[in-house]
């Protein structure tokens, strides 16, 4: 079960899903980006696997800080929901062969991905707080 988000302080986590037996590239999480929010706001089992490509150094933020987060700040609910939608329209994207044929720069102008990329780079205060309180 996912009940962590994991934010990268230094290094890079490449992350991928297996489709067919086949690992598949989704991104890459580097320094300021998170990732783990599919499982925390789904309460499904993890389905993508992180695999740090650079020595890396990773805060831990565990459901009941987020709780608190987002009762202190809806702001971070939104924030997060945002980077579901924007990381599930990416993976679609990347795994579906229906999409296959589509350049990565053609998925980028989709609408619902372009307003934000699939990096999970939160918003400067986000961010901050939460790798304080992560920290602890």
């Amino acid at each position: 079960m996912g009940d962590t988000l994991f934010v990268v302080a230094r290094g890079v986590v490449a992350i991928t899903v297996t489709v067919d037996g086949a690992q598949r590239f989704l991104h890459d999480c580097r320094e300021g980006d998170f990732f783990g929010e599919l499982g925390l706001l789904t309460n499904f089992r993890r389905s993508a696997t992180a695999t740090a490509t650079l020595d890396c150094e990773l805060l831990a933020v565990h459901r009941p800080v987020i709780a608190e987060l987002v009762a202190e700040s809806p702001e971070v609910l939104r924030t997060l929901l945002r980077f579901f939608r924007d990381r599930l329209i990416a993976r679609v994207i990347t795994i579906s062969p229906l999409f296959e044929g589509l350049s990565a720069e053609a998925a980028r102008g989709w609408p619902s991905a372009s307003s934000s990329s699939s990096s999970s780079r939160a918003p400067r205060s986000s961010r901050s707080r939460c790798a304080r309180r992560g920290s602890t």
